[in-house]
């Protein structure tokens, strides 16, 4: 019975040891998304503002169409 214990032990702790590790990798992972999560953000508002300077060429290149 105390074998089967001691067995059963080890193996609790061999779990206990994978779940720490997965956890940790878990952590890491985690930050690396939140890291790329503002870089497309950062880029998001770039292309915005890329977008707003298009539309703003856009209308002066169609208002200098129309005036000609």
């Amino acid at each position: 019975m105390n074998r089967l214990v001691n067995f059963m032990n080890r193996l609790v702790n061999i779990m206990n040891r994978l779940v720490n590790f997965m956890n940790r990798l878990i952590n890491i992972m985690n930050r690396l998304i939140n890291i790329m999560n503002r870089l497309v953000n950062i880029m998001n508002r770039l292309i915005n503002i890329m977008n707003r300077l298009i539309n703003i060429m856009n209308k002066s290149c169609n208002y200098s169409e129309q005036n000609i």
